[in-house]
Order: C-alpha cells, then sequence, then structure tokens
C-alpha cells in the first residue's frame, strides 16, 4: 500500500511514519509531503521514507503527488495548530486548514484515494480560530463522504505530552519559572 503523510514532519506525522514503517511483517510505501526542507531531509534519512516538497494549500502539487506515487491513501496531518498563530492569522489558518482540505478532498476524490483527515478535541464547539477551521473542515469532509462518491473520515484527538505547542509544555514551562501554572 501506498501512504502519504501530509504534515509529515510534524509531532504526529513523524510518530505516524514510525509506526507504519515498524510493523512487523507489513511492507507499506510511505511518502511524506511538508514544506520544511531541513525536516524532509531529516526524516528521508532516519525512516527511508519517500519525501515530497509541496504545501497543501497548492492543489496542483497534491494532484501531482498523488499521482506520480500511486498513493492508495492520504493521512491529511498538515495544519497551523497552535492556537495562538491561528488567532493572530486567522487568514492563514483558513487557508491551511480549510483551503488545503478541500484540496485534499478533490486530489483524493479525483484520483479514487481515501483520506483520512486529522482533527483535533478543539473542532468540538470551537471557540478558537483553530478549532473553527478544524471543525469546518470536517464537516467538508463528512458531508463528501456522505452525499458524494469519496472514500474519506474523521479522526479526532487531544493534546499530546511533549507535542508541538502542547499546552502541557506551556505549563510546565510556567511552573519551571514561577513555581504556579
Amino acid at each position: 500500500m501506498n501512504i502519504l503523510i501530509t504534515g509529515g514532519t510534524g509531532f504526529l506525522g513523524r510518530a505516524l511514519v514510525k509506526h507504519i514503517m515498524d510493523k512487523k511483517g507489513v511492507r507499506h510505501n510511505v511518502y511524506v509531503l511538508a514544506r520544511n526542507e531541513k525536516k524532509l531531509i531529516d526524516m528521508r534519512n532516519e525512516f527511508r521514507c519517500g519525501i515530497i516538497c509541496g504545501d497543501v494549500r497548492d492543489y496542483e502539487c497534491l494532484q501531482e503527488s498523488f499521482s506520480d506515487k500511486r498513493i492508495d491513501i492520504v493521512i491529511h496531518a498538515a495544519a497551523l495548530k497552535r492556537i495562538d498563530v491561528c488567532q493572530e492569522n486567522p487568514f492563514e489558518a483558513h487557508k491551511t486548514n480549510v483551503e488545503g482540505t478541500i484540496n485534499c478532498i478533490k486530489a483524493c476524490k479525483e484520483m479514487g484515494i481515501v483520506l483520512c483527515f486529522v482533527s483535533t478535541d478543539k473542532a468540538c464547539m470551537p471557540c478558537t480560530t483553530y478549532g473553527a477551521t478544524k471543525y469546518l473542515a470536517e464537516q467538508l469532509v463528512r458531508r463528501e463522504a456522505e452525499y458524494t462518491n469519496f472514500r474519506g473520515f474523521v479522526v479526532r484527538y487531544g493534546n499530546v505530552l511533549d507535542s508541538t505547542g502542547s499546552v502541557l509544555s506551556i505549563w510546565n514551562e510556567q511552573y519551571e519559572k514561577a513555581g504556579i501554572v
């Protein structure tokens, strides 16, 4: 099976690549699509996975990448996920989290590829830009899967200890500096 992970150089993406590549008795071709060149090279060196320097905001890039590698499933983990950054940059959050997801849906639907959209617990009754963009992206994936021939689904997860931007890391830093949270 050919698996492509958008945002594959991030905390979750790295963990997914490691998990998939470590599976005993099963061999998948794993490709990582991300924007950061250094992190892509690090991924290739560490995991021996395929790398694609690209952006989910670029539909043509997704089309080309999906067809060139004959992808069977896309795990769409690319996102702007820091709540503070999304609050300060709502247009950028929308471009990546919503428009990037629309691009993934369109490219996957066009090529008959399964899409696993990675969302967040912040999408439940959202009160932040991050949560709102992820909620909207969830609804787009669900609607397409329900009313068209698109094969897609949504998974949600919450705060992960020591992940990039985790509130737990912030609280730990506050406690170390001031002795309080």
